[in-house]
């Protein structure tokens, strides 16, 4: 992948959110912090291609890109394990079931909740489920926004051992609020404020 480049982003819901973003991401860890209402989950989903800019340009593709958001896209009535094969699917990615084990294991989501219905599970297992969607799949970028603080410790720090042994091949952005979580995995600090993304 190499890097993302931003050219020009702006984005404004009645009153300007982001306002003429220029950046460029290398591969590596990134962490976007900012108050709540500053539009860093608004530069993930224009970034996923969720959500278009009013202005500028992004650098990849939508199909490069696996992203992360705090309200999965799981069926509530089917089960974990059926909601992440067909997700991913549609991406044209057929794994075994050994796959799906291990990939859970390094999510640290326990096997036993894979049979359960997503409606039955706890935020924390789905986004543990979430993340195990997002290594199966193997993109370029991951984009994570806010989940990773819904997890335990044991699970947060195996997680972020896994993403930083990532970092050297891919394109890591992490939005939240609890800097200092993260400080020992990520490579580069970003902050967006009055609608500016600041390198720190």
């Amino acid at each position: 992948m190499g890097k993302i480049n931003l050219s020009g982003i702006s984005k404004s819901f009645k009153a300007p959110v982001l306002r003429d973003i220029s950046a460029c991401f290398p591969e590596g860890i990134h962490l976007i912090s900012g108050t709540n209402g500053c539009g860093k989950t608004t530069l993930l989903r224009i970034i996923s291609g969720r959500l278009l800019p009013d202005t500028g340009t992004v650098s990849c593709s939508p199909e490069k890109v696996s992203a992360l958001f705090t309200k999965q896209p799981f069926y509530p009535q089917l089960p974990l394990n059926f909601n992440i094969e067909f997700f991913i699917s549609l991406r044209g990615i057929k794994l075994s079931k050994e796959s799906l084990l291990n990939f859970a294991k390094i999510a640290s989501l326990d096997e036993v909740e894979l049979p359960k219905r997503a409606e039955n599970v706890s935020q924390g297992n789905l986004i543990k489920a979430g993340l195990c969607k997002m290594y199966m799949e193997d993109s370029p970028v991951f984009l994570i926004d806010e989940c990773l603080s819904s997890i335990d410790s044991e699970s947060f720090e195996k997680n972020m051992g896994y993403l930083s042994m990532q970092a050297s091949k891919k394109v890591i952005l992490i939005v939240s609020h609890q800097k200092e979580r993260f400080i020992n995995f990520t490579n580069f600090f970003w902050e967006i404020r009055e609608g500016q993304l600041l390198k720190k």
